[in-house]
């Protein structure tokens, strides 16, 4: 099958962690079919600079090399609309007859459901969180282009039940719609020690941009409850983000600075390493469509700690505390210091995650694929 992937969220490199979660999906595809990532670059930036790029390709499987694609498109303001992209499709499928387009992200599926439904070939939409409960709300016209894709699109897929829910709200269409998570890398699945001995440090971590959707501002405040709890904690954050200094005067302000350890970014592949012999993940978002992380923690052997906001819940399942969003640093703390006294088996929730392995969930994908196109 050839199918043509377009989504501006991709690694430039293979380092690199933006869109890592469409990479892992194309790794599997290309395994069984002919696949071409279409990456629309949106050169004119806001400094009014022009900032082109140009192809690339990203290791495989084997020999088989990922193609990337760039086009470099002018975004229309206050629209999704990219100059330059739609021409670049056309002219795509006429050179290579792809069998189905699969966009990742309303925002990149404007133009090629109109192409798709010009010329009369299949085109998939996944909507991964972002896309759904935040831009619409931001602009009319942001809100009017992305029923449109909904109504449009042959097939719709949510990362997460919340998000389905949200689409249908939204634009109450009645297109078919699969609910087909994210998945974990196989790095990710470690041996893991079957739960955390009494008396150990208690390792919290978390991960994630700092920023505020994530509320990160709270953490010192939540480690401090916990550490009035009589037990000793320390906190683990990996990410970077504006609210970093933030965290860093409350916790001076509390007395327990030396009780946080900042990591800055981390490749997606050393995070097991660290995490592995961490306690749980604290999760305390506004908002997430289906937080891969929580997974990825999980696959690791970590029970979760989070909040009951957007796709939280559904991620955490039966392998952590869901706490209510109202009187968060209390809420949080004494779901931590339960967790503590209450240890999980961390094999089990280990286990419960390889449904979850990009194997599995690509192999829900193709199933789409092939009802399409028979």
């Amino acid at each position: 099958m050839k199918i043509l992937i377009v989504t501006a969220s991709f690694p430039r490199h293979e380092d690199d962690i933006e869109g890592n979660f469409i990479y892992s999906r194309v790794l599997e595809l290309i395994k069984e079919n002919d696949v071409t990532v279409l990456k629309p670059n949106i050169c004119l930036k806001k400094s009014l600079k022009v900032i082109k790029d140009k192809d690339y390709y990203l290791r495989g499987i084997g020999e088989k090399k990922v193609a990337v694609q760039v086009v470099n498109v002018i975004r229309i303001p206050n629209s999704y609309r990219m100059i330059g992209l739609k021409r670049r499709i056309q002219k795509g499928l006429r050179i290579n007859k792809y069998d189905l387009i699969h966009c990742h992200f309303a925002w990149n599926a404007v133009e090629a459901v109109e192409v798709a439904n010009d010329i009369g070939i299949p085109c998939v939409v996944t909507y991964h969180g972002s896309d759904i409960h935040t831009f619409p709300m931001k602009h009319k016209n942001f809100l009017k282009q992305t029923k449109a894709v909904l109504n449009t699109a042959n097939v719709n897929i949510f990362v997460s039940g919340y998000l389905k829910k949200q689409a249908d709200l939204m634009a109450g269409y009645n297109k078919k719609s699969y609910i087909i998570h994210n998945g974990i890398n196989e790095d990710f699945f470690i041996d893991v020690k079957k739960v955390d001995k009494e008396g150990d440090l208690f390792k919290i971590v978390f991960i994630g941009r700092l920023n505020k959707i994530k509320r990160v501002k709270y953490l010192p405040s939540i480690l401090k409850k916990v550490l009035e709890k009589g037990i000793n904690a320390e906190l683990h954050i990996i990410g970077e983000g504006d609210e970093k200094q933030i965290i860093q005067e409350n916790a001076e302000n509390l007395g327990i600075r030396d009780r946080i350890n900042f990591y800055g970014k981390v490749e997606n592949k050393k995070i097991p390493e660290i995490i592995k012999d961490m306690s749980c993940l604290l999760i305390i978002s506004k908002n997430e469509g289906w937080p891969c992380v929580i997974l990825e923690a999980q696959a690791c052997g970590l029970p979760v700690v989070g909040t009951n906001n957007g796709g939280i819940p559904e991620a955490v399942g039966k392998g952590g505390i869901i706490v209510s969003d109202e009187d968060i640093v209390n809420n949080v703390s004494l779901a931590l210091v339960d967790l503590y006294n209450n240890p999980m088996d961390r094999k089990e929730i280990s286990n419960n995650a390889q449904q979850f392995s990009w194997k599995n969930i690509v192999k829900k994908e193709i199933e789409v694929y092939k009802e399409l196109v028979k």
